[in-house]
């Protein structure tokens, strides 16, 4: 399996290690080929994005951050196709998320240069357009959906030599024809599902800092699925491939601590990441995996959640659990926009009780924006910043808007989409660095300084806004020394140390 990703460090997917656990588990063997040791389109990457915008304090012992390795696509040509040749695999994979396809298909149509063997494509973005995806001349195969079973189902029958042509999940290629098979029923309960193996990683993947100190980090599914129908997310169509109710699962508390304790041991871990999209869901198991958790796990972790599932006695929960950061997406502060364009109806209020009772307990808040909205203007950035200041909002994790498949936007707004960025969908690169404004009369280069600038003005007292605009946008040396000079002193007010 290839894993295409150079934007994310210290990341291990719980799909790739699931799969992979799985497939050991039915008596095959499994290889990963990790591209993101290799530094090769950008040495620009989420971690310093983050720093440049205050989201991460500067890391203290680096030397514990395994290295990068620099290289060209030729490089990692010659790389690639030593390791598939003297490993002669029967099947290559690639699970594939929106941003990363482009990468897949570069990858994807080498392979098939020198090497017969069926490639197959899993993950999101096959799952949320595949008449699009299975066109695509280097695949042989793509998985809709939980891909598990289907993987599995697939080995047996390439080692029988059965045929392929019927397995459920998988869309396949056979002598000009696509067949196209529908999804078997989830995984359910989840319990079913062996422990992540994360032998296949490399180390790179393990280490991430935390507030400027480098951990050992653990990567947790503890549920699958979301409830909520935003228009920027492409969970509600998940919904309507599976047609029920359960899309939202969650593993029962005995075996998340079994499988915690195993990992934690296993991996010698220090800090835990919850990749959980909803992590305080059902109150009951919640309140009793909170007991478990404290009393046989007890690493600090990091969880996302939303404002509804905050108030002052899940926030206490979590401080007791070793809870050190919350991140809810607020995305906007305007009501207005984020009901009828983003489909969310929480009210600001609701958001504003939720980071206030995460501050009175002693955890750090974050809040996720995003810019560039259909219909966004001037006056909602500022109001955005306003209510991020009176809430107290720790950290703001910015980034633009994108109209992916399978979402309500794009099929709202695609057309319009079309007409000012024709072959958009090719540019997909990173969602923090690239606006793509609709119904705006902002263009994308000052949207690209907005997201610069926007956790300054959040830092500082609003009658400074016009100092920062101006030294921010210039390129004046005097203006742009003292919009440096600024940084540091913020920094130093955040982090309470004068930064190098």
């Amino acid at each position: 399996m290839i894993y295409p990703n150079q934007q994310e460090l210290g990341c291990k997917p719980p799909g790739v290690s699931i799969l992979a656990a799985a497939v050991k588990q039915a008596g095959h063997e499994f290889k990963l080929i990790d591209m993101t040791p290799f530094e090769i389109i950008s040495d620009v990457v989420s971690k310093d994005i983050g720093e440049e915008r205050f989201e991460y304090k500067k890391v203290s012992n680096p030397e514990k951050l395994p290295k990068r390795i620099k290289s060209s696509f030729e490089d990692f040509w010659v790389y690639l196709r030593k390791e598939i040749l003297e490993y002669k695999p029967d099947l290559i994979g690639f699970s594939s998320i929106s941003h990363f396809f482009p990468m897949t298909k570069k990858v994807g149509s080498y392979i098939k240069t020198f090497c017969p063997v069926p490639i197959i494509v899993g993950g999101v973005h096959p799952t949320i357009c595949p008449d699009e995806v299975i066109q695509e001349p280097f695949l042989d195969i793509i998985c809709i959906g939980e891909g598990e079973r289907a993987l599995v189902e697939l080995l047996e029958h390439i080692d029988s030599g059965g045929d392929i042509r019927y397995i459920r999940n998988l869309w396949v290629k056979n002598e000009g024809k696509i067949y196209k098979n529908p999804v078997r029923p989830l995984i359910d309960p989840l319990d079913e599902l062996p422990f992540p193996d994360w032998d296949i990683f490399p180390q790179i993947q393990f280490y991430k800092p935390y507030m400027g100190y480098v951990y050992k980090y653990g990567d947790i599914e503890k549920s699958r699925g979301c409830p909520l129908k935003c228009s920027y997310c492409i969970n509600p169509y998940i919904h309507t491939i599976y047609g029920k109710k359960s899309y939202y699962r969650m593993k029962s508390v005995g075996r998340l601590i079994d499988e915690l304790s195993f990992l934690k041991e296993t991996y010698d871990l220090e800090f835990i990441r919850f990749w959980d999209e909803l992590f305080v869901a059902k109150v009951s198991h919640f309140r009793s995996f909170s007991d478990e958790y404290s009393k046989k796990i007890n690493l600090p972790f990091t969880i996302e959640t939303t404002a509804e599932s905050i108030n002052v006695s899940t926030a206490k929960i979590l401080k007791d659990m070793n809870c050190q950061s919350v991140s809810i997406g607020l995305e906007t502060g305007s009501e207005e926009l984020r009901r009828r364009i983003l489909n969310k109806g929480t009210k600001n209020t609701t958001y504003f009780n939720a980071f206030k009772a995460l501050k009175n307990v002693g955890i750090r808040t974050v809040a996720f924006i995003l810019l560039a909205l259909p219909e966004d203007s001037m006056e909602n950035y500022w109001n955005t910043i306003r209510f991020l200041k009176e809430a107290e909002v720790d950290t703001i994790c910015i980034g633009f808007v994108f109209p992916f498949h399978g979402t309500g936007l794009r099929t709202k707004y695609k057309t319009v989409y079309d007409n000012l960025y024709p072959g958009f969908d090719n540019d997909i690169a990173n969602t923090k660095l690239d606006p793509y404004p609709i119904l705006t009369d902002i263009s994308r280069e000052i949207w690209r300084q907005l997201a610069d600038l926007m956790p300054i003005y959040k830092e500082v007292p609003e009658w400074l806004w016009p100092l920062i605009d101006k030294s921010g946008k210039s390129s004046d040396p005097k203006d742009r020394e003292y919009f440096l000079f600024m940084k540091k002193l913020i920094y130093r007010n955040k982090y309470g140390e004068w930064p190098e």
